[in-house]
């Protein structure tokens, strides 16, 4: 990857699907936090958008060497129907300006249709990221 290459990674982790009632083992998440290590230290991804983490601390997933430059954009509002996806990412190299959980109104029930997030990178330049997962 170029030096001033900015990796991004989009990932549906199924750690946490939308019913609550179905879990992983730990082998499951073992394997995640596998992969998150070889995009992070392996590949250098600096974002990394997750989907099916409803309730994870996202940031326990990351490799520790890292945890403490990255900063993890989720819900944690611990509603019955929350949303289940997150934003990682590498505050060295941008910074979050503001976010925004995506829902609507539709048919008698709230749609979460995603998160919408602007980053400022090093040279000031704004990055808008949208993270989407479809409940099928």
């Amino acid at each position: 990857m170029e030096a001033n290459a900015l990796g991004f990674a989009l990932w549906n982790t199924r750690l946490a699907p939308h019913n609550l009632n179905q879990s992983f083992s730990g082998r499951h998440a073992g394997l995640v936090g596998s992969i998150i290590r070889d995009l992070i230290v392996g590949v250098n991804v600096r974002l990394l958008a997750l989907t099916e983490v409803r309730r994870v601390d996202v940031l326990s997933l990351l490799p520790e060497t890292v945890r403490q430059t990255w900063q993890v954009v989720s819900d944690t509002s611990c509603e019955v129907h929350d949303f289940d996806v997150a934003l990682a990412f590498d505050r060295s190299v941008c910074s979050l300006e503001w976010r925004e959980f995506l829902s609507l109104h539709h048919s008698g029930s709230r749609v979460r249709a995603g998160l919408l997030t602007c980053l400022r990178l090093l040279d000031g330049t704004f990055l808008v990221v949208v993270v989407a997962h479809w409940r099928s």
